[in-house]
């Protein structure tokens, strides 16, 4: 199945890609205050299943180092220690 992209990212930071999340999957993302704004993401994030499935090709990637937790609607977004 091809689920074409949500965006295409030039020099993304965790903002601007917690923004885009949220409005593509209907999920209210909360950051940590540990969060690195200085690291960005540039690249398509493909459309994937679920909010998940993506967190982990952005994870694969290690442009962002990010780990997360999702409890119900909401994504915990914290630094990779």
């Amino acid at each position: 199945a091809s689920y074409g992209y949500i965006a295409s990212l030039e020099k993304a930071d965790i903002f601007t890609i917690a923004r885009t999340l949220e409005n593509s999957y209907g999920v209210k993302i909360i950051l940590a205050p540990d969060m690195d704004a200085t690291k960005t993401y540039s690249g398509t994030l493909k459309k994937k299943d679920n909010v998940e499935e993506t967190l982990n090709l952005i994870k694969s990637t290690n442009a962002l180092p990010i780990e997360y937790k999702i409890v119900g609607n909401s994504v915990f977004l914290s630094s990779k220690k």
